[in-house]
């Protein structure tokens, strides 16, 4: 009984101290930061009965990718990144609510240099008689069609906007609203994560051995992007029969006296560098189709493609290299650009407010 007391006793101290040296030598997942990484990885996260996730109101950190940024961010009270709350009143303020991914969040960039901020500056011309312009902007990385129909749904019945602006980015909008069913992401300590990962993590915060060893056992798969490289006319047809739901939810907040909505375009570096290259780039599968039903839907589309072609408008200014988010550059120059077709397409006094 002693020997088999005094193994069992060595068994147990030779496991504790593998333990020991395995939390110390093996990162946590949740928090390394990669150096490696393609871009920043999103913290600060809460789970969200609505949207899945969204931001945690009042929450502090730092947006960190070696070589390209680091910068702090502050969330408001609303959930939303910005210094200030807004109420629902804005008498003598013309309100634009502007919806979107990370481009609208403003990763890699100061707060002053995110898109809303450029593009309220941008409309705020000073000139006399002219009506004051306030952008609330409302942007999570990560997010798609169908979040954008939910933040209109949930944002403008408390903000009253006069105008909607969701920033529709090509380069993976068309095909978000089939990836949260494909593999639906949970939040754990402030990070979203798959499912996979969650319940790897729930036993890894009492021991890293058992989570190594139980790995094969984990009830759910390893996911592939499921976003297909080479999109068959089947793979749009889904597509479109996926957001167009999305779509309608997003346009009907226009009716009963609601704001307008409006598309804003945005395209990624790989695509522009194509096009500048090429004077062609490459197609897009199911934008077209998207862009029709927009239209169909009294959508107002608002598409800068242009003013990517002449020889100023270089990628390397208005991109960060290995994240290929805007850098404050490219915001600039896309929030100028929608300010004017912005004044064209809803001069003061024709929104619905």
């Amino acid at each position: 009984m002693k020997k088999i007391l005094l193994l069992i006793g060595v068994l147990f101290g030779g496991l504790l101290v593998t333990e020991l040296i395995c939390r110390l030598v093996m990162e946590d997942p949740l928090k390394t930061e990669g150096k490696n990484s393609r871009s920043w990885r999103v913290e600060g996260l809460v789970t969200d009965p609505e949207l899945a996730y969204s931001f945690q109101p009042g929450y502090s950190g730092r947006m960190r990718l070696e070589g390209e940024y680091d910068l702090p961010f502050h969330i408001n009270g609303q959930g939303l990144r910005d210094e200030v709350d807004f109420p629902p009143e804005h008498p003598g303020v013309r309100r634009i609510l502007l919806l979107g991914d990370s481009f609208v969040f403003g990763v890699g960039v100061p707060f002053e240099d995110t898109l809303g901020e450029q593009l309220e500056r941008a409309l705020n011309t000073g000139e006399d008689g002219s009506e004051p312009v306030e952008v609330v902007a409302a942007g999570v990385p990560g997010y798609g069609p169908d979040d954008y129909a939910l933040l209109a749904e949930r944002w403008v019945p408390r903000l009253h906007p006069d105008l909607v602006v969701v920033a529709f980015f090509t380069g993976n909008d068309i095909y978000d609203c089939n990836l949260k069913r494909s593999d639906p992401k949970v939040v754990v300590d402030g990070y979203l994560v798959s499912r996979r990962q969650a319940w790897s993590y729930g036993i890894r915060k009492y021991s890293v051995l058992a989570n190594l060893a139980l790995q094969s056992f984990s009830p759910y798969g390893r996911t592939e992007d499921p976003r297909p490289r080479h999109p068959t006319p089947a793979d749009v047809e889904m597509m479109c029969r996926s957001i167009y739901p999305w779509l309608s939810r997003l346009a009907a907040v226009s009716q009963d006296g609601g704001p307008p909505v409006a598309a804003l375009m945005l395209y990624g570096k790989d695509f522009l560098s194509s096009l500048r290259r090429t004077g062609e780039g490459f197609a897009i599968k199911g934008l077209p189709e998207v862009l029709g039903s927009m239209r169909h839907l009294g959508i107002t589309v608002l598409d800068p493609l242009e003013i990517w072609m002449p020889e100023d408008a270089t990628v390397e200014r208005y991109f960060f290299p290995r994240d290929a988010h805007h850098t404050a550059a490219g915001n600039h120059f896309v929030a100028e650009w929608l300010a004017s077709a912005l004044r064209q397409q809803f001069p003061p006094g024709t929104a619905a407010r």
